[in-house]
């Protein structure tokens, strides 16, 4: 992201392309980035909870040794 900070915020001859240029990527980085931290993670919590219920199979017993071989 640092990298398109200088199109973002550049000034001079021509200067209105770079930081139209620059905003937008600049922006999209940022809420790619969001995007991924935070809300991909929810979303997977939430699915995950939404199925689990609706299909009422619970896990498996885990079988247990009686300690004779």
């Amino acid at each position: 992201m640092f990298g398109v900070l200088p199109l973002a915020l550049s000034s001079g001859a021509g200067s209105a392309g770079r930081n139209a240029i620059g905003t937008g990527v600049l922006g999209g980085m940022f809420s790619a980035t969001v995007l991924g931290i935070f809300l991909v993670p929810l979303f997977f919590v939430e699915v995950r909870r939404r199925f689990s219920r609706s299909s009422g199979n619970a896990p498996a017993a885990q079988p247990t040794s009686t300690g004779e071989a």
